[in-house]
């Protein structure tokens, strides 16, 4: 760790243009990844197995701890960032600010969710049809909903409507494809449908989250007019390093156990 501080800078002001571009191109990249590898086993597999087909595990979306897991994590976490960040900058200029912190918040809970597997977790609780976690993650989504309507309605006319669409896509990803993924868990590996759920289901919540970061740094933009952002880069390597251990140790189990 010690290196880690005499190497890497403690904050570091980065362009927001150049944030919105990287992350775009990651996503472009993941998504085409996950399409390659989903082809080229399509008829070469019927059964998916973590720890039997190395490519597959690093790019399907399906699997945890692999790159677009840590993706859609990391996604979360400069969507909570951002949050904060605007925040911060409204209590400073004496503007409502509340809501703002309070969704950052929530967005931290889903990064933590989205690399710990926690709603999958609720699934070894008893239910009948439908994956136990709906029943607690729904209603929470709603408290939520109704709590952001008036943030909602002060929202710049544009901001609001690209808020709502990135929230649709999200949501879509999020529940109603994980849902039909759990419906249709009997289908196999080269099932059409089945593969097209697994995109959807994955794609809308990457496609959303990167959609709502587009419209944080618009909003940034407009709003206080900045460019550029300072982030807390030495915290961001730490997550990185203990993300990247914990993958690690995920794949030397499955693999040589």
């Amino acid at each position: 760790m010690q290196v880690i501080k005499i190497i890497v800078p403690k904050i570091k002001t980065l362009s927001l243009t150049n944030i919105k571009s990287n992350l775009f191109k990651i996503m472009l990249f993941l998504w085409t990844a996950h399409i390659s590898v989903s082809v080229f086993y399509f008829t070469r597999l019927t059964e998916i197995n973590f720890g039997k087909t190395p490519l597959l595990d690093l790019f399907f979306f399906e699997f945890e701890k692999n790159l677009p897991s840590f993706f859609s994590a990391f996604l979360l976490l400069v969507i909570a960032y951002l949050l904060l960040y605007i925040g911060n900058k409204m209590k400073a200029k004496s503007l409502p600010h509340k809501a703002w912190k309070g969704l950052g918040y929530v967005f931290y809970f889903l990064m933590c969710d989205e690399w710990f597997s926690i709603h999958e977790g609720l699934n070894r609780l008893p239910s009948s049809y439908f994956p136990a976690w709906i029943f607690v993650y729904v209603p929470l989504a709603l408290i939520v909903f109704l709590c952001s309507i008036n943030f909602l309605r002060n929202l710049p006319k544009k901001i609001f409507w690209l808020t709502l669409i990135s929230g649709f896509l999200y949501v879509s990803g999020a529940v109603l494809f994980e849902v039909f993924s759990s419906l249709f868990a009997q289908f196999q590996f080269d099932d059409l449908t089945y593969q097209l759920i697994i995109f959807l289901e994955d794609g809308c919540e990457i496609g959303g989250a990167m959609l709502f970061v587009y419209t944080l740094i618009r909003f940034i933009k407009v709003k206080f007019n900045e460019t550029k952002i300072t982030l807390p880069y030495r915290n961001f390597i730490y997550l990185f390093i203990f993300c990247t251990i914990e993958s690690i140790l995920t794949y030397t189990t499955f693999y040589f156990n």
